[in-house]
């Protein structure tokens, strides 16, 4: 039972001094439980409510309508902010930046690939490329013309005349040095820059080759090795054989048991030659005579060039008893034999050439004066 007691007005007491107390008393009973009404309304409880079902909800998501945005979000650069933590993008520590920045100290407008910053945007005496070559040089940069001072001066990893860009007025007339060996060549000119390597002189005979130049010695290749306009000057005869030389004398029958490349000088030559390697034999004096026989041993790959083979018949014994060629080859031999002639062979089986399962070419060549 609610029970309120009406208001009660107590008479006018009188005033002690200057004071008038009026009491006014409203009870209440211990029932009621109606709130007085002081006149002001209410507010509303909040809905805690997960709009965007980001897994958040609205008391700690700064924007419950937008999935992307809420506390554990990724800080980026969009001028919103991201995770809800009160800072926008490079305010925020954890902000993860999608631009980077690079460092230019010369101020040409081109950054040091090597020094650089990530960020929103663009600290003071940042820049958004990384073309600069030299970042202390204002003057070096992608556009810039090359020029011949050895330095790359428009960033394109060529430097003076290597590049093609060069300005076509710093170019000067020079002697080519193409295999390096300090000789000039004879009489070809190329333009470069003035410091660019240049020899003083046109004493090379061939700028392709490093070994043939005036310092070298002459030696038996059929090439004029020391540019003297001589060549095989000297007499020699020698098989090289991978890194491996070995001589041998003219008067001496001789036994080929490595393969390689032999080349004579000498014109006349007094043995008998077998071949048991695979040889290519140079003969690099004009007409060069043998006075003697060949005999190749079998599956041998030879070849013989520009000799003339006078057969004495003094093969081995054991190889053709009575009737020895000038040229015998048997099983599994391929011989090229190329610029020669062959004479006073024996003329059993082919005449000068004997031949038993072998494989025989002939090029510019001439068998003749063969006995039988």
């Amino acid at each position: 039972m609610q029970s309120k007691a009406e208001n009660a007005i107590i008479p006018p007491l009188k005033a002690k001094g200057s004071m008038l107390f009026i009491f006014s008393i409203v009870l209440y009973g211990c029932g009621n439980t109606n709130a007085p009404d002081t006149g002001l309304e209410s507010e509303p409880e909040p809905i805690v409510q997960d709009y965007d079902e980001d897994g958040f909800f609205n008391d700690v998501d700064c924007n419950d309508l937008d999935p992307e945005i809420h506390p554990d979000a990724i800080e980026v650069c969009d001028g919103i902010d991201n995770d809800c933590d009160s800072y926008i993008d490079d305010e925020d520590e954890n902000l993860l930046p999608d631009k980077t920045w690079y460092r230019d100290v010369d101020e040409d407008g081109f950054g040091d690939p090597s020094n650089s910053v990530q960020s929103c945007s663009a600290a003071i005496g940042f820049v958004a490329n990384n073309e600069d070559c030299d970042d202390n040089n204002a003057q070096i940069n992608p556009t810039a013309i090359e020029i011949c001072d050895q330095d790359d001066n428009n960033c394109n990893g060529l430097i003076d005349s290597a590049d093609e860009t060069l300005d076509p007025s710093e170019l000067v007339a020079l002697i080519p040095d193409e295999d390096g060996d300090g000789y000039g060549a004879p009489s070809l000119t190329i333009y470069g820059c003035p410091n660019d390597p240049s020899p003083s002189n046109r004493l090379d005979c061939d700028d392709n080759n490093a070994q043939i130049n005036p310092a070298m010695a002459d030696y038996c290749d059929g090439i004029d090795n020391n540019c003297d306009e001589q060549v095989d000057t000297i007499d020699e005869m020698y098989l090289l054989s991978g890194s491996e030389i070995v001589y041998y004398e003219p008067d001496q029958d001789i036994v080929f048991e490595q393969d390689g490349v032999v080349h004579n000088c000498y014109e006349t030559l007094d043995m008998n030659i077998e071949f048991k390697a695979s040889v290519d034999m140079l003969n690099h004096k004009e007409g060069t005579q043998l006075n003697g026989n060949i005999l190749i041993y079998v599956n041998q790959n030879v070849s013989i060039d520009n000799l003339n083979i006078y057969s004495n018949a003094t093969h081995p014994e054991e190889v053709c008893i009575d009737c020895p060629p000038a040229l015998m080859c048997t099983f599994g031999v391929d011989l090229t034999y190329s610029n020669g002639a062959i004479t006073f062979g024996s003329a059993i089986e082919g005449g000068g050439i004997f031949g038993r399962a072998c494989n025989v070419t002939l090029q510019n060549t001439t068998i003749q004066n063969t006995t039988a």
